[in-house]
């Protein structure tokens, strides 16, 4: 399975902000836990977040990665110039 989520300006809650607090990201995060829901119960998922610049996709990835690391997963963050 292979999700996909695309970031809009509504609900942007401001990229590269320190806070650990994700608002307006409701939709995007359920997609992306209903992901780990599938990969927690054996199947294979991948996870694509495409969006304009400063719309706040590391905040989202950030989260997504803070709700796997809870749940048990194993993570890694990698940037690449």
């Amino acid at each position: 399975f292979v999700g996909s989520i695309e970031c809009a300006p509504d609900g942007d809650d401001g990229a590269g902000s320190a806070s650990r607090t994700l608002i307006g990201r409701d939709v995007e995060s359920g997609r992306a836990s209903a992901l780990l829901d599938t990969v927690a119960t054996g199947g294979r998922a991948v996870l694509l977040v495409t969006g304009e610049p400063g719309i706040g996709k590391t905040s989202l990835l950030a989260a997504i990665m803070r709700n796997a690391r809870r749940r048990g997963f194993r993570t890694w963050w990698v940037e690449a110039d």
